[in-house]
């Protein structure tokens, strides 16, 4: 637990105590568009002899080895077909957090320039919760039942500090997130200290992308969180004085 304070507040120091490099601007008066695909709309609207359909047009979600009435079931599902309900309640219409893709985008181009715009596909996942967004192979893909807010029924069993993340604002950060890590992350194994570093690297980054964003947001805390944290900075960073800090550099 001390080394996961540490880590935020390492992210704390290197967010705040940075100045943003030149970068391109984002031109808001020009037309905003992404490649979307909405594979829940398309799947489960579906009948069971339009299914070969489907699996023309989204060849990455099916695999050879998986027959047809497993797909069929999965159309008929209750539970799938409440969340897909549940997220149509709200995301009928993508335009919005389209556009802030398009911004988000636009901004990671500003800073690399050889970043090319994914394809972007919605779903439903079953609530899997540490898969709500993928980055690979240029394309990301949204588990939209993991955005229909904290108060939703469908997040019962969820404690609270996870559901609270459970919002729509926390599509555009978690994208950035995924983008981050299986873009510009390390993938070598790291000790302690690398990983409070690049653990900083990454959150410089989310902020460059997303400068305009709340800190709650790109931190995930509530604004009652985030203050307590600031207020008891000194008290928590003293705790490593403590004791002794070569735990700092041995390799997990």
């Amino acid at each position: 637990m001390r080394n996961l304070f540490l880590i935020f507040y390492l992210i704390l120091f290197l967010t705040s105590c940075v100045n943003t490099p030149n970068k391109k601007s984002v031109n808001l008066t020009e037309p905003i568009d992404i490649e979307l695909k909405r594979f829940e709309v398309d799947f489960y609207t579906s009948k069971p002899e339009n299914l070969k359909l489907v699996k023309q047009k989204y060849p990455l979600f099916f695999s050879q080895n998986v027959s047809d009435s497993v797909w069929i079931f999965k159309m008929k599902d209750p539970f799938e077909q409440n969340l897909f309900v549940e997220s149509q309640k709200i995301y009928t219409d993508f335009t919005g957090v389209s556009s802030q893709l398009a911004i988000l985008f636009d901004s990671i181009q500003g800073s690399f320039p050889d970043f090319q715009d994914p394809e972007v596909i919605t779903l439903v996942n079953k609530l899997d919760y540490f898969n709500r967004v993928l980055y690979s192979d240029n394309t990301i893909l949204i588990s939209l039942d993991l955005y229909l807010g904290s108060s939703n029924s469908v997040y019962a069993n969820f404690p609270t500090y996870i559901k609270q993340k459970f919002e729509a604002d926390y599509i555009i950060v978690d994208v950035a997130k995924s983008i981050v890590q299986g873009k510009f992350s390390s993938k070598k194994a790291l000790s302690f200290l690398d990983k409070m570093i690049e653990a900083g690297k990454q959150q410089f980054l989310i902020n460059q992308f997303l400068p305009t964003l709340a800190d709650t947001l790109k931190i995930g805390f509530t604004e009652k969180q985030l203050q307590w944290a600031k207020t008891n900075e000194a008290f928590v960073c003293s705790l490593d004085r403590r004791e002794n800090s070569e735990f700092f550099y041995a390799a997990e």
